[in-house]
């Protein structure tokens, strides 16, 4: 008899259920002696291992059915992703046939596809003429004809409408193989279909869509049907759905089913309008209106832009069910001149990305400039010229001489700010510190050069972009705001709070900012300037020096005392003014700098990296901020974006709660960039996020749509940096500074109401009561203490101690790498 190993034999009456939290199965016991009872059960059986085998027990219940198998695959049921691959397509002469087959996320074939949850399309494509682009045909449309307007629409359009669309494989004949292969023969004869001429020598393109079931691809099969060549064959293959998916992660429309770029213009051809809002659908034009959102010039007014759908203006479409769905409002989160965002000719499958500069039309260059009228020439160029498709290449082609080339579409599409900042970085040289009657006083050297021009640098004092004379305004660059500096001065770096850095509401939690620009239009340099040296660079010293210590307030009572400042990060923001295409000189987005210094001449330590700039970028292209001051550095805005920050500085005029109920909101980087991202799930719960800014200015974020999948924290985070932090190293989140003009303000300045690190992190994501009670139950709190350091004051009591990471860590049963489904591979 074979004698089962003792550590897998525990037998105890009771039940046994699996936790709906945390996935464990978890062992609960009837009966007290339950425990000691099964431990003698066990030891029994162990000392029983010879014997003779027992009776067969009665046969168990039958088990409800799996699913139906025809053959070796698995049941398409089981997959939780499913990628479709079309073998082949033959037309002979009448309905295609199509051979395809489907695996699920292992690689596994399906079989057991329902044809209703099966359908497919086709078309064509036509090569341009006389100067149009080529175009996709569909052979399977209707007619749509429009019944009334949805609710939020004063008119709607009301002729018909033909439409492309997909036929379903219930429709046609579906043969499942029962080894995940199958067959669809459709039910539309491409040779007979009226207005749509049937040519075996032209490109063709079948792809299916799966409703229903797991998320799948759309499979597109590019061929010739008079060879069958799938290769070296006329194409049109303008983005990849790679290049979407940079900001979308994943692209999904029309209820999930369609994910891929080449399946889409199948059906958002040239002759696709809407019948509501008489808006086309064409994939070249339906995609620059949609990004181009609230910047549409035809919906500019005095007042800004009119967003309303309205016939005839910006870009509104009504969808299923009469859904609208309105782009006037879409916020795009980079210049739209970026063409090469979409247009991206890196990517060798899109082997007609530059044809958006080498084949201009009025469809393409009329979604974008909708105030154009190209049949009667009316806003087209000062001198209204009437144009078409075949005059376009004249004036803005590629290889168009007209105006020396600056009609071209590349170079029409330039953006001289951006052009003219890389003639300018901004260098941190070397930090020192002066101690004059125990007072730390920062010394900064630093310089400004042109690489473009052998980092030759520049003299701050007299160069045209710092202390020229703006044409606009006849005053200095540097006096009208056209140029700017500041060196600001941040500590400690292993998590910013600019403790001691003052109590009025400007200056709390605040680095040290110093001007040097501030003798602008005088003889007198600012103060504590001095240079240029021999090299160039510039030295300043601050005449603020670093906050001491305090003598008191930082906790445990009877502790060592409140530590010194031991690094700082040194900061160089702020822009120079340059004349670009006038009148006047502009603000040019520079990158902003940021260095470290140790106090006791040690290795700097510095602030810990937690997003990428270069992610930013993938949406914002150059993220730009503050006026054109902060740029493309996320390093730089933690400075003044830290734990102790809220934006009661530009609270100050209120006298009743802000447009959010509130008198002051935290601004620190770690809560308020999630809640900007998730800004209209917020708006929409009824907690939106809103932050007061220059000037008094409102900034609601409400209107905030992420456009990829908000749970995806790689699309941002360097490495493993979204899991929990410890708290004893990150600090808390002020919320409540004690600085705001509520009449009866909770706390007293210096000692801030705080939310915990990790609580602040999730809660700007997971703002509902439920999420909020989960984390206090595990240790969060919203009324955290902080020293006079601006440090959180951990709690002694264990249960008030952030304990995130045992469940939600690298491992956990609740990792957040798992359930923010966030790829293994990512990052």
């Amino acid at each position: 008899m074979l004698c089962v190993p003792a550590a897998l034999v525990l037998t105890v009456e009771g039940e046994s259920s699996l936790s709906r939290v945390n996935g464990i199965r978890n062992l609960r016991l009837s009966h007290p002696g339950a425990a000691g009872f099964g431990i003698g059960l066990l030891c029994s059986l162990i000392a029983a291992c010879s014997g003779t085998t027992g009776s067969a027990g009665s046969p168990g219940a039958t088990g409800p059915p799996g699913p139906t198998s025809t053959g070796s695959a698995l049941n398409v049921s089981t997959a939780t992703a499913i990628t479709g691959l079309i073998t082949s397509v033959t037309i002979n002469g009448g309905p295609p046939v199509v051979k395809f087959q489907l695996t699920d996320e292992n690689g596994a074939l399906l079989q057991g596809l329902p044809a209703a949850d099966l359908s497919f399309a086709i078309a064509q494509l036509v090569p341009g003429q006389n100067g149009t682009s080529s175009q996709w045909n569909s052979y399977i449309y209707s007619t749509v004809t429009p019944s009334g307007c949805p609710d939020g629409v004063a008119a709607c359009d009301t002729a018909p409408k033909v439409q492309p669309g997909v036929e379903s494989a219930a429709s046609g004949t579906l043969v499942d193989n029962g080894d995940g292969t199958y067959q669809y023969t459709f039910k539309t004869n491409v040779t007979d279909v009226p207005n749509v001429v049937y040519d075996a020598s032209l490109t063709h393109r079948v792809g299916f869509e799966i409703r229903g079931l797991a998320q799948a691809n759309n499979a597109p099969y590019t061929f010739q049907p008079s060879t069958g060549a799938t290769t070296g064959i006329f194409s049109r293959e303008i983005v990849e759905t790679a290049t979407c998916d940079n900001c979308h992660t994943s692209l999904t429309a029309h209820g999930g089913a369609r994910v891929e770029v080449q399946y889409c213009v199948m059906c958002h051809t040239p002759g696709n309008t809407d019948p509501y809002s008489g808006n086309r659908l064409d994939m070249k034009v339906m995609v620059h209106k949609i990004h181009s959102g609230n910047t549409l010039p035809s919906i500019q007014t005095i007042n800004g832009p009119n967003t309303a759908p309205t016939l005839g203006i910006g870009y509104w479409i009504i969808g299923y069910m009469k859904s609208l769905n309105n782009f006037n409002t879409l916020l795009y989160p980079q210049d739209t001149r970026n063409c090469t965002t979409c247009h991206a000719q890196n990517i060798p499958a899109a082997t007609q990305a530059a044809d958006y500069s080498t084949v201009p039309t009025a469809e393409a260059c009329g979604s974008c400039h909708d105030t154009v009228n190209f049949a009667t020439g009316a806003n087209h160029s000062s001198a209204n010229l009437i144009a078409n498709d075949s005059q376009c290449a004249t004036c803005h082609g590629s290889t168009s001489t007209m105006d020396d080339g600056q009609l071209q579409v590349v170079a029409a599409h330039i953006i001289p700010e951006v052009v003219a900042a890389t003639k300018f970085q901004y260098l941190v040289n070397r930090v020192t510190f002066e101690t004059t009657a125990g007072n730390i006083y920062p010394v900064v050297n630093f310089s400004i050069v042109d690489p473009t021009n052998g980092n030759a640098p520049y003299n701050i004092l007299t160069a045209a972009a710092f202390a020229g004379i703006d044409p606009a305004t006849g005053m200095p660059v540097c006096a009208d705001d056209a140029a700017r500096l500041a060196i600001d001065i941040a500590w400690d770096t292993s998590d910013y709070t600019n403790w001691g850095s003052g109590v009025t509401p400007s200056t709390w939690g605040q680095p040290i900012s110093l001007n040097p620009l501030a003798g602008c239009g005088t003889a007198t340099p600012a103060p504590g300037l001095t240079g240029p040296d021999a090299a160039g660079a510039f030295t300043m010293t601050s005449p603020t020096p670093l906050p001491n210590p305090p003598a008191a307030d930082c906790p445990p009572v009877g502790g060592p005392a409140c530590a010194a400042i031991a690094n700082v990060g040194v900061v160089i923001e702020g822009h120079p003014g340059v004349v670009t295409t006038g009148p006047g000189a502009t603000a040019i987005p520079v990158t902003s700098a940021v260095s470290y210094a140790n106090l006791r001449g040690a290795a700097p330590l510095a602030r810990r990296v937690v997003v990428d700039i270069a992610k930013c970028d993938v949406c914002h292209s150059l993220l730009s901020l503050h006026g054109t001051n902060r740029n493309n550095n996320t390093q730089v805005c933690v400075a003044c974006h830290n734990p102790a920050s809220t934006d009661v500085s530009q609270r100050q005029t209120l006298t009743a709660p802000g447009i959010d109920g509130l008198w002051e909101q935290t601004i620190d980087f770690k809560h308020m960039i999630h809640a900007i991202h998730d800004g209209s799930a917020l708006g929409a719960a009824g907690t939106p996020f809103v932050v007061y800014g220059y000037g008094g200015s409102i900034n609601n974020f409400t209107d905030v749509v992420y456009p990829g999948q908000i749970n995806r924290c790689d699309a941002c985070h360097v490495s493993t940096s979204y899991y929990p932090v410890n708290d004893a190293a990150v600090q808390a989140t002020t919320f409540i500074t004690g600085l705001s003009k509520e009449p009866s303000d909770p706390v007293t300045v210096g000692h801030p109401i705080s939310t915990s690190a990790n609580m602040s992190v999730c809660s700007a994501c997971h703002a509902d009561s439920v999420s909020e009670a989960h984390m206090q139950q595990n240790g969060g709190s919203t009324s955290v203490m902080k020293d006079a350091e601006g440090r959180t004051i951990l709690s002694t009591i264990p249960a008030n101690v952030e304990t995130c990471n045992v469940c939600h860590g690298a491992g956990g049963v609740a990792d957040v790498r798992v359930v923010h489904n966030i790829p293994a591979t990512a990052n």
